[in-house]
């Protein structure tokens, strides 16, 4: 972490230095490599020596081109270049997945993969659905008192997320 640098650099020096670490680290010998992007940038890294295994698979977990125009955080020129790299590591040789339907017609429909050569898996369908719990039973649970609204995100908690708008909404 470099403090006077803006986060975005940051972010980009922490994946590239994983990547190139990747590129020298020796790999036992693999029949299938899975890429995760988040790691956007490691991926794209080590994209050529993943190539080299019989499979490689990059896992869609967040799209970084439509990251960047959603929260304004970077200007035209670093979208393309986000664009370019995204496009680049998912229009190789492999089998790209995506975690929802709309991902998977968001990269077809913007950086061009075939949607025949997109999958869907989506996250958490190895885990069995929980037992139905009242809300009643919820609220003794967690000690949430009854006559309280209770405000909960689930998930990631970037830019992204605009939880901003949460705690404005509770002052």
């Amino acid at each position: 972490y470099v403090p006077s640098l803006p986060s975005i650099w940051n972010r980009v020096i922490s994946e590239v230095s994983f990547g190139v670490r990747a590129l020298f680290f020796k790999w036992p010998e693999a029949n299938v490599v899975v890429l995760v992007s988040p790691g956007l940038l490691a991926s794209a890294v080590v994209r050529a020596k993943a190539l080299r295994c019989a499979g490689t698979a990059v896992w869609v977990q967040d799209i970084y081109t439509l990251g960047a125009v959603e929260t304004e955080r970077t200007g035209g020129y670093a979208v393309r270049l986000l664009r370019l790299v995204e496009s680049y590591l998912l229009r190789s040789p492999v089998t790209v997945l995506a975690i929802h339907h709309r991902f998977a017609r968001w990269l077809s429909d913007n950086l061009g993969i075939g949607c025949d050569d997109i999958a869907v898996v989506r996250n958490w369908t190895h885990v069995p659905s929980p037992e139905d719990v009242s809300l009643v039973d919820a609220r003794k649970m967690f000690g949430w008192p009854f006559g309280d609204t209770v405000v909960l995100h689930a998930g990631n908690q970037g830019v992204k997320q605009g939880l901003e708008s949460v705690v404005k909404a509770a002052k």
